[in-house]
């Protein structure tokens, strides 16, 4: 097993890492690293179905561990009814945990602008900032969409994450910048 093991993880040619990766697991049926390597090799042929279902293997395998879900979650980010569907299943498992929020930053990333804009802001008020260290991505994304179409928001924001995060220079720059702006908003005005 272990030298057909090192073959699969060493072969480039796609196809044949496949059936390398099905022959482990066709002789040992509880060799996790051969259902990682169908769900990757699931991937790279855009099978996401396949990918998820062998991410589910190695969790009945080897447990559910955050990692795991978020391979899972990861699998299937090409089909958005089922990225929100496996994220949602993620979140109702691992609720208030910071693999919940970096689950739902991620889906939140792969949305159009107005519901993308509308979910980073619900990721930020269910879970805050402070406890979530993934929070702050989705925040800076929000910030970047706020700049571009709403500075008074994106400014509010950057105020707001600054308070949330004292040690945090990238929000004290954002704050600095957006009052910079502010002020020469107000003075074109004038």
């Amino acid at each position: 097993m272990t030298s057909n093991a090192s073959v699969v993880f060493n072969e480039s040619n796609i196809d044949l890492q496949g059936a390398l990766c099905e022959e482990t697991v066709a002789t040992d049926p509880q060799f996790t690293p051969g259902y990682r390597c169908i769900a990757t090799v699931a991937g790279v042929r855009g099978d996401f179905d396949a990918a998820a279902a062998a991410w589910r293997k190695v969790m009945a395998i080897d447990g559910e561990s955050p990692e795991l879900w978020l391979r899972l979650v990861r699998s299937v980010r090409e089909s958005p009814a089922k990225y929100k569907a496996i994220t949602d299943e993620l979140i109702a498992r691992l609720p208030k945990t910071d693999t919940a929020a970096q689950a739902y930053e991620l889906w939140a990333e792969s949305l159009p602008v107005t519901p993308r804009i509308a979910a980073f802001e619900r990721l930020i008020a269910d879970y805050p900032p402070q406890t979530f260290a993934s929070t702050a991505t989705g925040a800076m994304w929000l910030f970047a969409l706020y700049d571009d179409a709403a500075p008074v928001k994106a400014a509010a924001l950057a105020h707001a994450m600054a308070t949330a995060l004292p040690k945090d220079k990238e929000w004290q720059s954002k704050v600095a910048y957006s009052d910079t702006l502010a002020a020469e908003i107000g003075r074109a005005h004038v």
